[in-house]
């Protein structure tokens, strides 16, 4: 049985590049605790600028606030569990808050100008009492989950605590937003099914086209995941179109773990080929991102930058979204774990 956040809907986001003429999806991820809800503040920021605002306003800028949209999933997650306006924390693993405390104190600005009061904590302060999860002695209608199964391996007090939570959870005492089960979303490997020869198969014409059309090709790797035949063939083809190819964990952020084909030599890409093909990873085509003009801050000059795109989508549809860029010659991948990394807001015009 799902836990009461499974219900919640909450915002998912793409990361994409655009080529010039349209955007291809390179992963689509799942769960509460991702990045990218806190840049609508930026939005809000810009629009208390009176010269930006006359500006947007002269042009028809708008932005869609991805800040209600998971406000309105809080709520829903808290229906089941109090009748009125929820006490919602959000949790992360031990010693997990100080690493983006900037990020956190956003969202939780965020959700105060929803009506949502956040508290801020990680896993080892919370407690039971009475069924219910408290965070240092308060108790709790629902539970912001940013911590991930990975963060509690080595966590002896945190795989208890997280037994707590799944229980309350179930019972209707304080909801967990959301269940762990939701990762399983979370993988690239998700993609590249829709790539998988046996899954293309039972697609019809129209959703091929749509799949070729958004998905830059993408396989798994997994020897258990290849078909008679088809891993040979896979890996052959991979080798050979090096140049052309990303290799990339299923489960991570931030471009950690990622194998730039055209970045490296034969050698070693076919050693990372190797490699991988015996855990969770997928190849994925080179997309090449048009160059966006970017404004550097500090000399006042335009130059073009590679943009990756996070577009965030739920049951409503688009939920807002955000954008990092880098360089061209910083490097390939665009990320914070890129120290040239830039990330902004987005507006939309009429």
């Amino acid at each position: 049985m799902p836990g009461l956040g499974a219900a919640a809907r909450p915002a998912r986001p793409g990361r994409a590049y655009h080529d010039g003429t349209r955007f291809h999806l390179l992963e689509l991820n799942a769960g509460s605790e991702l990045g990218g809800t806190d840049t609508a503040q930026q939005n809000r920021a810009w629009l208390r600028v009176p010269e930006f605002a006359a500006f947007a306003e002269e042009h028809g800028l708008r932005h869609l606030d991805t800040a209600p949209r998971v406000a309105a999933a809080l709520r829903r997650a808290a229906e089941p569990v109090t009748g009125g306006e929820p006490v919602v924390a959000l949790i992360e693993s031990t010693g997990g808050l100080a690493a983006h405390e900037h990020v956190f104190t956003a969202v939780r600005e965020a959700m105060a100008a929803e009506g949502i009061t956040l508290l801020l904590g990680e896993i080892h302060e919370l407690a039971e009492r009475n069924g219910k999860i408290t965070l240092r002695g308060t108790p709790l209608d629902v539970i912001l989950r940013y911590f991930v199964a990975g963060e509690l391996l080595d966590d002896p007090t945190g795989q208890q605590v997280l037994d707590t939570l799944i229980r309350a959870d179930r019972e209707g005492r304080t909801a967990l937003f959301l269940p762990l089960d939701s990762g399983v979303y979370a993988s690239k490997g998700s993609l590249a099914l829709l790539h998988d020869p046996a899954v293309r198969a039972e697609l019809t014409e129209a959703e091929r086209a749509t799949v070729d059309r958004a998905v830059p090709w993408t396989r798994l790797l997994d020897e258990g995941r290849q078909y008679a035949g088809d891993r040979a063939g896979l890996l052959a083809r991979c080798r050979a179109e090096r140049e052309e190819l990303v290799l990339k964990p299923g489960v991570g952020y931030g471009g950690v773990g990622t194998v730039i084909g055209h970045e490296t030599d034969d050698a070693a890409w076919a050693e990372a080929l190797e490699r991988a093909a015996g855990g969770d990873a997928v190849v994925q085509r080179r997309v090449r991102p048009a160059p966006e003009p970017v404004v550097d801050a500090a000399t006042g000059r335009t130059e073009e930058w590679a943009a990756n795109w996070g577009v965030f989508v739920d049951g409503e549809g688009y939920a807002g979204g955000f954008v990092r860029a880098l360089r061209p010659g910083d490097g390939a991948v665009i990320s914070f774990s890129n120290p040239g990394t830039r990330s902004s807001c987005v507006f939309t015009a009429d």
